[in-house]
C-alpha cells in the first residue's frame, strides 16, 4: 500500500503479515518500505499529518511519466534532465574479491560453487555456456553466467551453431542509490521499478510503438537483501529484447524458486 501526502512525498509500503487477533475491529500490520519519492519531504512527522491510503496494485514507476526521483530499494530512478535533488550514494564494503581467485570455466559443477550462484529456469534447448569470474570484466565478487539459447546464429557449441540467449551475473551489491535516468533516446526506452520475487528490481527495455528498437537489450536488476547481493539479467535472445521485459523478468524470477 501507499501513504500519500503530495505527489513528491510518498511512502509505499510492501505487507509482511498480518498480525492474529480475533478480537480486535482494527488490524495490526507488519511492513516494510519498498519505494519512495522524498523531494517534497522535509522536517518531522507529525502523529496527525493527514495523507491518503493507497491499497492493492499500484502502477510500476519510471519512463517519460516520472516527474520527481524516486528511491525502490538500492535503486534510485530520476526524471531525465533532472537538475534538483537527488539521495546521497553510497558504497557496501564486499565480504570478499573475485580477483584473488579467478574462474572461468564452462563446468556448471564449477560455476555452481562461485559466491552468489543461482540457477534459472530458461526455455527448452537453452544450454549453459560459460561462466567467469575474477576478471576485468565481472563484478568484484560473484560471477556472470552465459546461457545459449536454440540453435540460430554463429556461436559453435557443442558442434552446433547457438545464439547467446542470457548473460545472469551475481555479486555482492556494492553501489547504493546511484541516479538513473527514467528515459533515453527522446522516451523510446526507459527505466522503470519492479518488484521481482518480493525484491526491488529495476528494468530497461525499449518501449513498442515510435522509436523501438527491436535489439534493445532488456535488462533487469534485483536486489535481494537477505545476501545483500544483486542479479543482473541481460537480454540477448530476440525473444528476450526490445520491449520483451516480462521474459527477462520471469527468469529472473526464476532465481529465486518462483514462477509468480
Amino acid at each position: 500500500f501507499e501513504w500519500r501526502k503530495a505527489n513528491d512525498c510518498w511512502v509505499r509500503y510492501v505487507v509482511d503479515e498480518v498480525l492474529a487477533d480475533p478480537s480486535a475491529t482494527v488490524k495490526s500490520l507488519s511492513v516494510e518500505w519498498m519505494t519512495y519519492a522524498f523531494t517534497g519531504c522535509s522536517g518531522a512527522v507529525s502523529a496527525s499529518v493527514t495523507g491518503s491510503m493507497n491499497w492493492g496494485a499500484l502502477p510500476d514507476l519510471g519512463g517519460t511519466s516520472l516527474t520527481v526521483p524516486v528511491v525502490h530499494g538500492i535503486y534510485q530512478i530520476v526524471p531525465a534532465g533532472w537538475a534538483g535533488a537527488t539521495m546521497a550514494t553510497g558504497l557496501q564494503a564486499s565480504p570478499g574479491t573475485s580477483y584473488e581467485n579467478p574462474v572461468g570455466t564452462t563446468d556448471i559443477t564449477k560455476a555452481r560453487k562461485l559466491p552468489y550462484w543461482r540457477d534459472p529456469t530458461l526455455p527448452d534447448g537453452w544450454v549453459f555456456g560459460s561462466v567467469s569470474s575474477g576478471g576485468l570484466a565481472d563484478p568484484a565478487y560473484g560471477y556472470c553466467a552465459t546461457y545459449l539459447a536454440e540453435p540460430r546464429r554463429s556461436i559453435v557449441y557443442g558442434g552446433i551453431r547457438r545464439f547467446p540467449g542470457v548473460t545472469v551475473c551475481g555479486y555482492h551489491a556494492g553501489g547504493r542509490l546511484y541516479p538513473r535516468d527514467a528515459s533515453w533516446h527522446a522516451g523510446a526506452s526507459v527505466s522503470e521499478t519492479r518488484t521481482i520475487a518480493g525484491r526491488p528490481a529495476r528494468v530497461i527495455y525499449s518501449l513498442p510503438g515510435t522509436g523501438h528498437r527491436d535489439f534493445f537489450p532488456v535488462t533487469v536488476w534485483v536486489y535481494d537483501a537477505a545476501t545483500e547481493s544483486e542479479y543482473k539479467l541481460i537480454g540477448e535472445d530476440d525473444d528476450l529484447s526490445g520491449s520483451n521485459v516480462e521474459a527477462v523478468i520471469a527468469i529472473a524470477r526464476s532465481l529465486f524458486g518462483g514462477t509468480q
